[in-house]
């Protein structure tokens, strides 16, 4: 059986949330679940809770998921190392890559064997510099689920309080795959 549900739960405020859980890939059915999805969005008394079960697996993936990373900042990894900037301090470079790690991280235990994420789109600002021998935190969120497009809400802090945050985007893929069409292109004339 690759269905189970439909449940529906009486909530507080005069609300009912859905609950549908998909335990075998149906590209039918989840085109459905996700027009009826939106269909409700313009409708008060109904939520939906995004829950996708992946085929063979107790693993699941729901919003809410959280990430925690730290680095410090070093030579290495500051703006003047790495060529975005002149100046001895964290580079945004090296910022939007602990987003990404921070984000890839948090989900990753999710994914069923041979599956990843990759990242494709990030927007961040980095509104405060950071000198060398700062500690860095990150912290992602994955806020959105549409499919195999994973939204993660991403902020960096040092020492003295938030340098950056975004949001993100990354895709689940199947890691064989994913390098097998990439590297076709060495292969194309």
């Amino acid at each position: 059986m690759w269905f189970s549900g439909p449940f529906l739960s009486y909530g507080h405020n005069n609300t009912y949330t859905l609950y549908i859980i998909i335990t075998k890939k149906k590209r039918g059915f989840v085109n459905f679940f996700l027009n009826f999805k939106n269909l409700l969005k313009n409708h008060a008394k109904y939520s939906i809770i995004d829950v996708i079960f992946f085929e063979g697996s107790s693993r699941m993936l729901e919003t809410g998921i959280k990430g925690l990373l730290t680095e410090t900042v070093t030579e290495e990894n500051t703006a003047a190392a790495v060529g975005s900037g002149s100046l001895r301090v964290y580079a945004t470079p090296a910022m939007i890559a602990l987003m990404e790690k921070t984000a890839l991280t948090s989900v990753a235990e999710e994914l069923e064997d041979g599956m990843t994420t990759v990242g494709t789109l990030i927007t961040a600002a980095h509104t405060s510099a950071s000198p060398v021998g700062s500690t860095i935190t990150c912290e992602s969120e994955l806020v959105e689920i549409d499919r195999r497009r994973l939204v993660f809400s991403v902020t960096a802090r040092d020492d003295a309080g938030e340098i950056g945050k975004g949001t993100h985007e990354r895709f689940i893929v199947d890691c064989k795959k994913f390098f097998e069409k990439t590297c076709s292109k060495l292969n194309k004339s």
